[in-house]
């Protein structure tokens, strides 16, 4: 169980909390799990930055208040993490064109037409790594 969890990709895509949860609590239960130790784990398997927003269950927490608390972040943290990632995505597109504009020969004072094009294209190629390592992330 401790591969499955509920990421930040999942809660900006809309998945829904309820559902993993379920899921969780149903894998929970065919391993034998307690359902006071199973609610922990749950609760830990939901990434770091999700968890932040929710109430750290205490030892008579249940499933439905789990899922009730997370359900009620869902929007939250769709809009929080689909944002930040809309602005590093334009932080690291600002960053690619500086680099392009750097990249230029006039830009280091050579002259065009002794500037090795090599140089210039590493350039390029290092701003499309980062821009191509942020749609990975």
């Amino acid at each position: 169980m401790a591969e499955f969890k509920y990421s930040i990709q999942d809660a900006r895509e809309g998945k829904s909390p309820a559902a993993w949860v379920q899921w969780m609590n149903c894998a929970g239960k065919a391993l034998g799990i307690s359902q006071a130790a199973l609610v922990g784990m749950i609760y830990r398997q939901v990434d770091v930055e999700l968890r932040v927003n929710i109430d750290t269950p205490s030892d008579d927490t249940t499933i439905t208040e789990l899922i009730k608390c997370m359900e009620s972040k869902l929007e939250l943290w769709k809009e929080l993490f689909t944002t930040r990632s809309q602005r590093y995505k334009e932080d690291l597109d600002h960053g690619a064109q500086r680099c392009l504009r750097r990249a230029s020969p006039r830009h280091h004072g050579l002259d065009p037409k002794i500037y090795s094009r090599k140089v210039s294209m590493s350039y390029i190629a290092m701003a499309m790594d980062a821009i191509t390592l942020d749609r990975l992330a």
